[in-house]
């Protein structure tokens, strides 16, 4: 069979939605695409299609889509891949590595620098045989908030008594909310619906003290997360003496919390306030457990495990940071240093929030 890569162009967008509808269906393909591939304030997204020769199938697909980025002194674009899919029929015959090799030669008539992101491992392998760079690995770590999810793990619900869990979680609660008490008593988390011009401040303010971080400007947000088709997410502003200093974003699932998205004003006493007024808020929604992915080597993991974020048992494996460049990227050497990322959940545009 005969087949070829090439850029997609408006003509295709009903067969493609059509290919796309066979994997997307935690909701209307429609609406994924518009949301995903349309919208998105950093920019449409960036698709090649895999084409059989003669009838013009769709056979394979692969997306990019754009990241405003700040690195070092300056403001780049990025792309994370997602939607890479292949045909059944079609499969084992390179389409995926080829469409990976053309979107990374073609990328740079966008604008785009390089793709970044944590792929699965299907994909890690073919970029890797591209001469993508890999970073280091993110570690989940989980803050536990109660003893249940200890006694499921080690299946001791028929042998603990409800009592002795409740006393557990009594004393549990106790040394959390007094092992280390906020640094300012005039921090506060408050549930919002929107992200205003405020948050542009922020971002303009504090972006300088990162070394490699996505721009979260006010526009971005609003669409990440209160325009997202699934409206999976909470978004907890936190503010000292009535000023923004910070937000969460969280996913609640049954008695767990997802700990999506953290940015905050830069500074040590900041993140350990917003810490402790989160597991207060924890304490009130009964949540059990808390997860969240971060980058072992920032300079504020330290503060994290302090806090509790120690359980890497409970929570799931690490993901792997990888960046393909483009020929030539000038700072391709800082983005290899690991220590310089710092990267969420929410960094990966998915209207899922897992």
């Amino acid at each position: 069979m005969r087949w070829f890569a090439r850029r997609m162009n408006d003509n295709d967008q009903p067969s493609f939605l059509g290919f796309l509808g066979h994997w997307i269906r935690h909701l209307p393909v429609e609406d994924h695409y518009q949301w995903l591939y349309k919208e998105n304030p950093h920019g449409e997204a960036l698709t090649w299609l895999a084409i059989r020769a003669g009838d013009e199938r769709i056979i394979g697909c692969t997306s990019l889509f754009p990241r405003k980025i700040f690195i070092r002194d300056h403001i780049a674009t990025g792309v994370c891949g997602g939607d890479t899919f292949v045909a059944p029929d079609c499969r084992r015959m390179g389409i995926a590595g080829e469409l990976h090799r053309v979107s990374n030669e073609e990328m740079i008539q966008a604008g785009v620098g390089f793709h970044f992101g944590f792929p699965n491992q299907a994909n890690l392998s073919v970029l890797a045989r591209l001469g993508t760079n890999i970073v280091g690995s993110f570690r989940t770590k989980a803050l536990l908030l109660r003893v249940e999810p200890v006694v499921r793990r080690l299946r001791l619900g028929d042998v603990v008594p409800a009592r002795m869990c409740n006393l557990a979680n009594a004393i549990l609660r106790s040394f959390m909310l007094h092992r280390r008490p906020v640094l300012s008593n005039d921090g506060d988390l408050f549930e919002i619906t929107e992200f205003d011009d405020r948050y542009d401040r922020l971002i303009e303010e504090t972006i300088p003290s990162y070394q490699i971080c996505c721009i979260r400007d006010s526009s971005y947000l609003n669409w990440r997360y209160f325009k997202n088709p699934l409206k999976a997410h909470k978004v907890l502003e936190y503010r000292e003496k009535g000023v923004l200093q910070g937000f969460m974003v969280v996913q609640l699932v049954d008695n767990k919390c997802i700990l999506f998205d953290l940015f905050v004003n830069n500074k040590r006493e900041i993140l350990r306030n917003i810490i402790s007024s989160f597991i207060k808020y924890a304490f009130l929604q009964s949540i059990e457990l808390v997860t969240f992915t971060v980058n072992p080597s920032w300079s504020h993991a330290s503060d994290l495990r302090k806090a509790g974020f120690v359980f890497g048992d409970l929570a799931s494996r690490g993901d792997t940071l990888h960046f393909l460049p483009v020929k030539g990227y000038s700072e391709t050497d800082y983005l290899r240093k690991l220590g310089n990322w710092y990267l969420t959940l929410g960094d990966l545009d998915s209207e899922a929030a897992v």
